[in-house]
This record gives structure tokens, sequence and C-alpha cells, in this order.
């Protein structure tokens, strides 16, 4: 079976589950004629398109689950598999990567599961992840995702001084712009959710890549954590990749405000803890800005490398017969 074949089948098996999932599990709110909202793909896709990451976006949503005595759980994924027969038609002819494609089918197949988790709750942080994904807002694409944004202003301000010429030039020269562009983040669903791979996020940069073929009218990819620190890369060398890709591979990368404690750089490392306990570690929030023409030409030297690999390995297994009949022979 081709790809093509394959994201479409996907893509129909997501269907067909949120609509065994609506038939099947009792939303008692459903039979409160005088209250009922939320009851067609069309509403649900509308109430999650107003979902943003600002608490009182979903304040509207938490209002109506006390009103009908709602499990905020069962609530949130009602609205995701609704607005996701919603959004079915459109994923398939929107300007993504085919493997994007079957990537938000399997993101709509784990919705339509049985008994969701906490993630489902309509003002938890996972849900505004999926209800953009859901209205194709969000895009999974393996060990991270993507949304499409825009550079944020403040980085002309906040940007460490020695650096703000070079900033500008980057926006002026390479991106051509401030937006749109494509921002990453970090799946919390991915396979191993302790550890990030450096392979897997070559893959993850090439389905953006291949998607942002598709959308010439956007600049290129940004994102920004305390991950892409240098400080960060001397303390735990084994991130050091996050940073050192980006450096390689013609992006632009700069430093603005401290990190905020809560942002993820004490978990997971003792050692990080003990020396920000010292004094002696201090990570920033660092941007990295990868323009357009530099991601398009890493994806064209990362495919071709890949496409040697299996030339060669193509070639031992070819060689290893004969390789085997001459020890025979030799014996």
């Amino acid at each position: 079976m081709n790809s093509d074949e394959n994201w479409k089948q996907k893509l129909s098996a997501a269907a067909v589950a949120c609509r065994t999932a609506a038939l099947e599990d009792a939303y008692p709110w459903l039979a409160q004629r005088s209250v009922a909202r939320y009851t067609t793909p069309d509403e649900c896709y509308e109430a999650l398109s107003a979902i943003s990451y600002s608490p009182a976006s979903f304040e509207p949503l938490k209002r109506y689950a006390e009103e009908v005595g709602a499990d905020t759980r069962m609530l949130g994924r009602w609205l995701l598999i609704q607005a996701a027969l919603h959004a079915t038609p459109k994923i398939a002819s929107f300007p993504v990567s085919d493997t994007v494609k079957s990537l938000w089918a399997d993101e709509v197949l784990f919705w339509s599961q049985p008994s969701p988790n906490q993630w489902f709750s309509v003002d938890s942080l996972r849900f505004v992840d999926m209800a953009r994904i859901a209205t194709l807002r969000r895009f999974p694409a393996g060990q991270f995702h993507w949304e499409i944004s825009g550079l944020p202003r403040s980085y002309l301000l906040d940007t460490e001084s020695g650096k703000r010429i070079a900033l500008l030039a980057c926006i002026l020269h390479q991106t051509g712009g401030f937006s749109p562009m494509f921002e990453t983040h970090v799946n919390a669903r991915r396979k191993n959710r302790l550890t990030l791979s450096e392979f897997e996020a070559k893959r993850s940069y090439l389905l953006i890549a291949k998607s942002l073929e598709q959308q010439p009218n956007v600049k290129g990819l940004y994102a920004e954590s305390w991950l892409y620190c240098e400080s960060t890369s001397r303390v735990s060398p084994h991130l050091a990749w996050l940073r050192d890709f980006f450096r390689e591979n013609g992006a632009f990368i700069a430093s603005t405000r401290p990190a905020p404690v809560n942002s993820g750089f004490l978990v997971g490392s003792r050692e990080r803890r003990e020396l920000y306990n010292k004094g002696l570690y201090a990570p920033r929030i660092t941007y990295v800005i990868w323009p357009r023409g530099a991601i398009l030409e890493w994806s064209r030297r990362y495919e071709a490398s890949l496409s040697e690999e299996s030339t060669a390995r193509h070639s031992e297994q070819r060689l290893e017969p004969a390789a085997q009949q001459y020890r025979s022979a030799a014996s």
C-alpha cells in the first residue's frame, strides 16, 4: 500500500471511530433539549476554534459543563470527536505532508478511545493542544508539533543587545518578515515522553519541511525554550544536539529573558537542580529562527543522505549471499 492510500484509509477509519464513539457513549446533556448546545460537528468545531492558551477562552465550556452536570472530560472528548468529523474533509486537502495527515488521523483515533483521562478536561493545557489539532491550527509531526504563528515583536527589544542588529538582518534579508512562521512545540504524547531523540527530531523537521514546500507564503520556523540555551548544552551535554542542529544548519539563535523556574529545566536532572540552587546554572529562554531557504536546503541534503544509506544497505544485502557462497566454497 502506498502512502497516499494509507492516509486516506486512516482518515476514513478515524471518522468511523468518532461516529461509533458518539453513538456508544451516553452524553446526558444531549437529552436536555432546553440547554443542549454543541450538538453538531459544526457547532463543536466553532466552539473549539475559540480555544486559546488563555484560561478565559475555555470558561464558556466550563460553565456549560456545570450547567448541565457534565464531566468536563466527557464534554472535552465529545467536542473533539465531533470537531474532528467537521475537520476530516478539510485536512484531506490541506497543504501538508501526507504523513502529517496520517498522524492527524492517529490523534483523532486516540480521542475516540473510551475512558478519557485528565487531558480531556476542558480546562487542561493538553486539551487546548488537542483542540488546536482538531481545528487545524496545530499539526502533529512525530516528536514535535507545529502551529502557524509569527515571530514575537518583543524579540527586537528582549534579545541580548549584541545580537539585535543580526536579528534585524535575519528578519529583513532571510525570512523576509515576521509572519507567517511555523512555531514548533514538543509533542506531549510522543512515544518516549522522558527523552528527546535527535533522530526523531530530524524526522519531525523533515515532515515540517515537506509541508513547508506546499505553503510558499510561510517564511520559516521558530521555537523558543531553555533547551536551546548555551548554558544548558554545557550542563547537560546530552541535550547539546538541540542547539547544535540549528547552529549547523543555518538558523539564527539568540537569548532573551531568564527561564521561569516552572519551565522545566529543574525536572529530570539532579545536576541541573544542584547547579541552579548554587547559582551556577541560570538558563535563559533562547529562540531559534530557521529561515525557509535554510530549511529546504537541509531537507534536500538530509533526504539525499537517507537515500545513500538505503542504497548502501541494499548493496550489502545483495553482496551478503555471494559472500556466504564464497566462504562456503573456500572452506
